[in-house]
């Protein structure tokens, strides 16, 4: 009891000098696990030092994921690096100022960083765990640990990879949310970056259908970017993991991002990309996907759509075309899970939406959806096709978006919905 007693106040010392309101630490607070409170990480004081090892390492200028793992391999664990920082220093030529950060290690910092996680009911996994993900190992640079908030039992279990254009179509986003959420109810977790577009649509239909999701993040835990999606990161924490390679006080900076998307390929058994041009960073993650010996799959689009020229880019290259999730599920030979079942859902619904109604389309309606196509359309081109007066066509568009057949999107065009 004594002992146990001990070690508690051993633990909230190393750490209450260093809480985030003591300065150092990100403005934003972080999420808190279900139910508002954090109840305090379970280590032992041997646990704690172990981490803050892992941690201090990293900090030595020099000691990327690459040259921390080989460090690891030469002498087994962090704290035998520290023990022997002169001999790692001449094995490896690491620089002076290498040299000097691991004969000084800032556990102030480490003490800081795990007393964030321990507030907030984080975790801190590294690759000596067992419940590491194996793909992480094998990346290129492989990841040593990660910070994260959520289930970390989640990280071993079958996932897919989502990604695509930060600024997608209205049918690229919607096409994200069903593939997501018909994976999420055949048992399959989707993973994603969290940014706009795509990756938070396939988050965002991951959770609709009452699945589990992860994402991983280009900043640290406490710096959730983009800003619009803390609200969707708190529902990921309580629904899935959030997942960083990044001290919780870091920035998202443009560097982060390709190394992101490397733990998403790696964390997944594929890769899907929806929509993407032929310079979106999804395409960065499909190359690491390869790389890395998993499936690339790519949901085709019009020709007309510069947005199509990514994902036709990667069809050309050798990627799977799919159009739905039940695709995905017979490339890989997963059969959905005992929780749910999968089939070729129509593509006109997105989850808590209502049917087009049953009431058929007038002539004009009907014409007027023909005349559009599938490429987004403004006014001006639809009432030279259609040869409508201004007024009437206005009326008309106005009653098929009531009617769910078609979209306006944000750049004044309208596109029709698939399955109208």
């Amino acid at each position: 009891m004594e002992a146990a007693k001990s070690r508690e106040e051993t633990l909230s010392s190393s750490s209450s000098s260093s809480s985030p309101s003591s300065g150092g630490l990100p403005v934003q607070p972080g999420f808190a696990p279900r139910g508002g409170v954090a109840p305090p990480l379970s280590l032992t004081s041997r646990e704690w030092s172990a981490l803050r090892c892992w941690l201090v390492l990293s900090y030595a200028p020099g000691v990327g994921p690459a040259m921390y793992l080989r460090l690891l391999s030469a002498f087994g664990a962090p704290e035998k690096v520290l023990n022997r920082a002169v001999d790692a220093a001449r094995r490896f030529r690491l620089p002076a100022e290498s040299l000097a950060a691991l004969r000084r290690p800032d556990w102030e910092r480490a003490d800081r960083e795990l007393g964030w996680l321990r507030e907030r009911d984080g975790f801190l996994l590294h690759t000596s765990d067992q419940g590491f993900p194996e793909g992480l190992r094998r990346a290129c640079p492989p990841v040593p640990f990660l910070f994260g908030q959520g289930d970390p039992g989640l990280l071993t279990c079958r996932q897919v990879a989502m990604v695509g254009s930060r600024a997608p179509s209205v049918q690229g986003r919607r096409i994200a949310e069903r593939i997501a959420g018909d994976l999420a109810d055949a048992g399959v977790i989707v993973t994603s970056g969290l940014a706009r577009g795509i990756d938070g649509a396939s988050h965002e239909g991951a959770l609709r259908a009452g699945g589990d999701t992860i994402a991983v993040l280009g900043s640290g835990l406490g710096q959730i970017y983009p800003r619009a999606h803390r609200s969707l990161a708190q529902r990921v924490v309580e629904a899935g993991v959030l997942l960083s390679e990044h001290s919780p006080d870091v920035p998202p900076l443009p560097e982060h991002f390709p190394r992101r998307n490397r733990v998403i390929s790696a964390l997944s058994a594929a890769t899907l990309v929806v929509e993407a041009d032929l310079r979106s960073g999804s395409l960065i993650t499909a190359r690491h996907a390869l790389e890395q010996g998993k499936d690339v799959f790519a949901v085709p689009g019009s020709v007309f759509n510069p947005l199509a020229r990514g994902c036709h880019a990667l069809l050309r290259q050798g990627a799977a075309l799919v159009e739905n999730a039940v695709d995905i599920l017979r490339e890989l030979n997963w059969e959905a899970s005992s929780q749910g079942s999968v089939q070729a859902a129509p593509a006109s619904r997105t989850r808590g939406e209502r049917a087009v109604p049953e009431e058929p389309l007038s002539a004009e309606e009907q014409r007027l959806l023909d005349v559009m196509g599938w490429d987004p359309a403004d006014a001006d081109e639809l009432a030279q096709r259609s040869g409508f007066s201004p007024e009437f066509l206005s009326a008309s568009l106005f009653a098929l978006e009531l009617r769910g057949a078609v979209c306006a999107q944000l750049d004044g065009r309208y596109c029709r919905i698939p399955g109208s």
